[in-house]
């Protein structure tokens, strides 16, 4: 038995990241694409390092992957 695979590209454009550039965990849901668009960081890393500290965050700051894991909320 055979089968024959197909894609469909439903928009083509430039390639979006699947993965935090912070904590380096693979986006979630739409939220996170959208976050990473416009933060450079998943929601949850958004949450827990942009808004704590905005200044450093503005002027370049990103925690390390292992500061940021340590803060990630697990379900």
């Amino acid at each position: 038995m055979s089968f024959l695979a197909r894609t469909k590209i439903l928009k083509s454009g430039e390639a979006q990241p699947v993965v935090c550039p912070v904590c380096e965990f693979v986006l979630r849901d739409i939220e996170d694409v959208t976050s990473v668009k416009k933060e450079q960081a998943c929601s949850e890393c958004t949450l827990n390092f942009k808004y704590l500290y905005i200044d450093k965050w503005e002027s370049g700051w990103r925690p390390t992957v292992k500061d940021a894991r340590t803060k990630m909320t697990y379900i």
